[in-house]
């Protein structure tokens, strides 16, 4: 069985051994050892570990959002824990960046990653990448771009975000989180690990 997935910390990262660790590769790991598969996790960026995904039978993806336009797209198996879900985050020294909405946030660049489900969902709310958006192949390089002012904001989970700030020494106090309740609506609050698997 081939087990794709992302860095996204604390969920599926690398340790500084280059083990793939975290709270959701525990769960793959566990389900997988009790069911007695074979298998391997390969990491890599986002859109390409679905793109894999969805071109190979007996294949796995961890973690990510269930949505309605993804639903029809796997076998989805088990929540593996619940998220405090997505918000814009800014540097909190950027007064002259304030939003009331999420509409707000089209005059500013915001960084996201390539095939991920926030860019999909701005996208869906008139956000583009000629204007707006600003792609990356993962959120790494997103909060490296906030920080050196080369985007206005990035959309990111807390728990994520905490994570990566914290392993670079960086105070989480410089940042200031917007919840935008559109960007989560149409999200159930867990990561499924999705099958896309060979009729027998």
């Amino acid at each position: 069985m081939l087990i794709y997935t992302e860095i996204w910390p604390p969920f599926n990262y690398l340790d500084d051994n280059g083990n793939i660790v975290g709270a959701a590769t525990d769960v793959v790991r566990a389900l997988m050892n009790e069911a007695n598969v074979q298998y391997s996790i390969e990491i890599m960026p986002w859109s390409r570990a679905f793109a894999k995904v969805q071109g190979q039978p007996n294949s796995l993806i961890y973690s990510i959002y269930y949505t309605n336009e993804r639903a029809p797209l796997f076998h989805w198996l088990c929540p593996m824990f619940h998220s405090k879900g997505v918000g814009l985050f800014k540097l909190r020294s950027r007064k002259d960046l304030q939003l009331v909405s999420l509409d707000d946030a089209k005059s500013y660049l915001i960084g996201t990653i390539r095939g991920g489900f926030s860019r999909e969902y701005l996208i869906a709310q008139g956000f583009s990448e000629q204007t707006n958006l600003l792609i990356s192949s993962d959120e790494e390089a997103n909060v490296r771009q906030l920080f050196s002012r080369r985007v206005d904001l990035i959309i990111q989970s807390p728990e994520s975000i905490a994570y990566r700030l914290k392993k670079w020494g960086w105070l989480p106090i410089k940042l200031s989180r917007y919840w935008t309740p559109l960007i989560i609506k149409n999200v159930k609050f867990a990561w499924p690990l999705t099958a896309n698997l060979i009729p027998f």
